[in-house]
């Protein structure tokens, strides 16, 4: 009776245990080069030899990038499953700054398809969107600079003021 209890709930737990969710959309590793392709909140998916070889987290897991491992939401160093608003919202991805835009998340249809993470040293880039340097991206997801910016100081004042000259000093007298 004991074997049957224990087979059945080996059968049971490793059926829940290998429920997990898919990747949001197809991943295609055509042309690609070998190596990590895409990180999302549903796990990561790598390139080998054209194919995609994806690693997907158990319902109810997240995945966190820092780790390379699967948590609980709310635990570790993942926004992943918090609240996003897609509706009203035009199709396309949108950064999160509350991570400084290493993550952002894709609408469709008013629907999240997931949250994705940038490659180290990249945030997400919302004009071009993609994943891009800092550097090439405006604030508040980049450090580009930008003139045409509006800047909550008021400009400040100049005044001219008139060039001071100084009387030449008085001449010098030899008595003698």
């Amino acid at each position: 009776m004991y074997l049957l209890a224990l087979t059945v709930c080996s059968v049971i737990c490793q059926s829940a245990l290998s429920q997990t969710q898919s990747a949001p959309h197809i991943i295609d590793c055509t042309g690609e080069k070998d190596g990590l392709h895409e990180i999302g909140c549903w796990g990561y998916a790598n390139c080998v030899n054209g194919t995609p070889e994806v690693h997907s987290c158990p319902v109810g897991m997240v995945f966190e990038r820092h780790s390379m491992k699967c948590i609980r939401p709310g635990e570790g160093k993942t926004d992943c499953y918090l609240p996003t608003e897609c509706a009203g919202k035009a199709d396309g991805s949108y950064p999160d700054p509350g991570d400084k835009c290493v993550t952002y998340y894709r609408c469709q249809g008013g629907l999240n398809l997931g949250r994705f993470y940038c490659p180290d040293l990249t945030a997400f880039n919302p004009q071009l969107q993609l994943c891009d340097y800092p550097w090439n991206i405006f604030p508040p997801c980049g450090t580009k600079y930008n003139p045409n910016a509006q800047t909550t100081a008021p400009p400040a004042q100049t005044t001219a003021t008139p060039a001071q000259t100084t009387p030449p000093p008085p001449p010098i007298v030899v008595v003698g």
